[in-house]
């Protein structure tokens, strides 16, 4: 924001919106067969629990963060490292997302920490457990849209950011798994026909 176009006196971006997050959650198998409800029942014998792993995901670090909160607030702070430990992290085969959410509804892992969003996807083959906002990271993990100083079509693409700010979007985002930000969190100079 504020950084000025090579070669030109314009903003590069003076406003963004935020418009939707999204959270952290467990993952089980249909019908949750191992009675999975907290983050503490990861650690139980017979649980083979999957997390990301990519060095350059922002999953990985937000798994990680979300199982020290989480095993805090259960009073179970310890568990933590050894959930964290129990995962294969193998450099050269990092896991996924996609890779998680497939080993979790294929069977080959118990469970897993993935995004709200790629849960809801794949919700008729897993089943979902949430956490509050206290420890689900969804403070951190935020959808903003902004029109970059050098877009060719302003207008248009400040239309869809407002389309963003809407109902209607406002109902897509929540069925994909990404809870809008009612209201809006607007930092910069947001133009006047994005605004609500």
């Amino acid at each position: 924001m504020n950084k000025k176009i090579a070669g030109s006196d314009r903003d590069a971006a003076s406003w963004y919106v935020v418009f939707s997050g999204n959270e952290m959650v467990i993952i089980t198998g249909k019908g949750n067969p191992l009675a999975i409800r907290n983050v503490s029942d990861l650690a139980k014998p017979g649980v083979k629990f999957l997390r990301i792993t990519a060095a350059k995901d922002l999953a990985t670090g937000r798994t990680i963060d979300f199982l020290k909160r989480a095993t805090a607030l259960e009073g179970k702070p310890e568990l933590a490292q050894k959930i964290i430990d129990a995962t294969d992290d193998d450099p050269s085969r990092p896991t996924s997302v996609p890779e998680t959410v497939r080993a979790v509804r294929e069977g080959t892992a118990s469970a897993g920490v993935v995004y709200y969003s790629a849960a809801v996807a794949a919700r008729n083959d897993v089943e979902i457990i949430r956490f509050p906002a206290s420890v689900n990271m969804s403070e951190s993990i935020r959808n903003a849209a902004l029109v970059p100083g050098t877009a060719k079509n302003p207008k248009d693409a400040n239309s869809f950011v407002r389309f963003l700010l809407t109902a209607d979007a406002q109902a897509i985002l929540t069925a994909t798994g990404q809870p809008p930000a009612v209201p809006a969190i607007r930092k910069g100079d947001v133009p006047a026909d994005v605004v609500e």
